[in-house]
């Protein structure tokens, strides 16, 4: 009878010991930063799965409810893959067949092999948020549950068998001035009102913004570039000089029922900080409730630098100063140029873009001096620039309101004419054509008129390539053949001078590698 009862306690003892071998379990539940539904970018939740016992957990291909099961449930967030299953990553994933059910968001995975003892390994989900959570009330996340193998018996320990993790959608703007003008920083609020569904602090500078994961500080100001998108487009910038006034276009986009305030402030002393008496624009802050262009009025000082870039900074949200966080809207830096108070009128130029054509204009660039300027051109017009004009000179004269004058001038031609593949030059009572233009191989110059010519060819470094006096007449049908032979590829310039005559022309051509 006494073997009898130690046998079945070496059997209960046994049992137990088997019982407690096994411990399946997870741990370590972590969302990573995870951005705004708007942003659709994805997060990545992750957790280790394990079994802690000394035995394996046993793949039984017959009664699916001796096999471990994890289960995923999604909140406030869907999977970042159009296949969801492509969403599942790590070593963890091929321990399991995994299904996913769209109405309940929820992954599913069956062990398919064996899981050893002492043993861990990783999984991620990538997701995207499909509602914006708030700090409060933070939803964005998972849970996961384990599915105990039926052997077990509930014997093994279960606080380890579920965790779960849950994170707000958070996105944040900085400045990207250089770091002597300090933090700025915005939190990206997206939160929407429950009942009407309108945003109640979403506004921005501009038009768009992008969330940025640390701050940028930099030289140009266009450190928070990193998406390829440049988010500073609320501010649009005149020519600014010394000694004047401006009224400077900054938009603001205002989402839902956001309001907010707009302040800005500019280094005009150059000093590396916007600290300094005067620097923050006069009038402001400016409240803002609904979307549209804002007409700041910004001072240069007499005492400003000039000839030299400094930064601005402009700041719409909550009011607050030139550095620090503020819980909504965007921060905007700019490096722009301060031109001296001397006046002065620089011309650039578009030339036709065609022979004949009448599409060329100039743009007119004056900084110094005091606004408000006039302008006399030479063909009679008095606005500051000019189009839709032909071959001319054409000069301006700028008055500023000091009664200062400078003046500009440009000259505008029409590019040679190309009729049947032949550059054709005009002159009067004369034609002058080169072709085939490009060069492969053999090339033609034609002129119209009898004479000697001197035909010279210069290379794009400036050096004389070919140099020849040939008879134009009608014995050789006043064209002359010549052949590229070991003239690199590139653009070249041929000169036409009359040596008996005054005719000069140059034609461009452009020597190219055949096929």
């Amino acid at each position: 009878m006494k073997r009898v009862i130690l046998a079945s306690i070496l059997v209960l003892g046994t049992m137990l010991s088997e019982a407690q071998s096994w411990n399946p379990y997870v741990s370590q539940g972590i969302i990573s930063p995870l951005l705004p539904e708007e942003f659709r970018e994805p997060g990545v939740a992750s957790f280790n799965l394990g079994n802690s016992g000394s035995s394996p957990l046993l793949f039984d291909r017959n009664n699916s409810d001796n096999n471990l099961s994890v289960i995923i449930t999604m909140s406030d967030g869907l999977p970042d893959k159009r296949n969801p299953l492509s969403a599942l990553k790590g070593q963890g994933v091929s321990y399991f067949d995994w299904s996913y059910d769209r109405s309940t968001n929820t992954f599913t995975g069956v062990q398919k092999r064996d899981i050893p003892g002492y043993f861990q390994t990783s999984l991620t989900v990538g997701f995207q948020a499909n509602n914006n959570s708030p700090l409060d009330v933070a939803s964005n996340g998972f849970q996961i549950k384990l599915k105990t193998p039926a052997y077990l018996g509930g014997s093994n320990t279960t606080q380890d068998d579920v965790v779960s993790s849950y994170t707000a959608t958070r996105a944040f703007d900085y400045g990207d001035a250089p770091e002597s003008y300090g933090r700025a920083r915005h939190e990206i609020n997206l939160n929407k009102d429950p009942l009407s569904g309108d945003y109640n602090r979403y506004i921005v500078l501009g038009s768009i913004v992008d969330h940025d994961p640390f701050p940028n500080f930099s030289d140009p100001a266009n450190g928070d570039n990193i998406y390829g998108e440049d988010d500073e487009d609320g501010v649009i910038f005149p020519v600014l000089s010394v000694g004047n006034s401006y009224v400077v276009p900054v938009t603001v986009t205002v989402h839902g029922e956001s309001f907010g305030v707009l302040n800005a402030w500019f280094d005009w002393n150059g000093d590396g900080d916007f600290l300094d008496p005067g620097e923050k624009v006069n009038g402001a802050p400016i409240p803002v409730y609904s979307s549209g262009i804002i007409p700041l009025q910004v001072s240069v000082p007499e005492d400003a630098v000039f000839n030299q870039h400094i930064y601005a900074r402009f700041r719409i949200g909550g009011n607050t100063g030139p550095v620090g966080d503020n819980m909504w809207g965007e921060v905007e830096d700019y490096r722009i140029f301060i031109h001296s108070a001397e006046l002065s009128a620089t011309a650039l130029v578009t030339q036709p873009s065609g022979y004949g054509e009448l599409d060329g204009a100039i743009e007119l660039l004056v900084t110094g001096g005091k606004l408000p300027y006039t302008f006399e051109w030479s063909n009679g017009a008095s606005s500051e620039d000019l189009s839709g004009l032909g071959p001319g000179n054409y000069e301006v004269v700028v008055t500023d309101a000091a009664n200062n004058k400078v003046t500009a001038s440009v000259i505008i031609t029409w590019p040679d004419r190309i009729e049947n593949g032949r550059t054709v030059v005009d002159i009067p009572g004369i034609d002058i054509s080169v072709y085939p233009n490009p060069v492969t191989d053999k090339y033609y110059v034609n002129i119209s008129r009898d004479g000697k010519y001197r035909l010279e060819l210069v290379n794009a470094a400036g050096s004389l390539v070919y140099n020849e006096i040939v008879v134009f007449d009608a014995g050789n049908g006043n064209m002359v053949q010549l052949s590229r032979e070991d003239l690199v590829s590139g653009a070249y310039v041929m000169r036409i001078t009359g040596v008996d005559s005054e005719v000069f022309r140059t034609v461009k051509i452009t020597m190219m590698q055949q096929k």
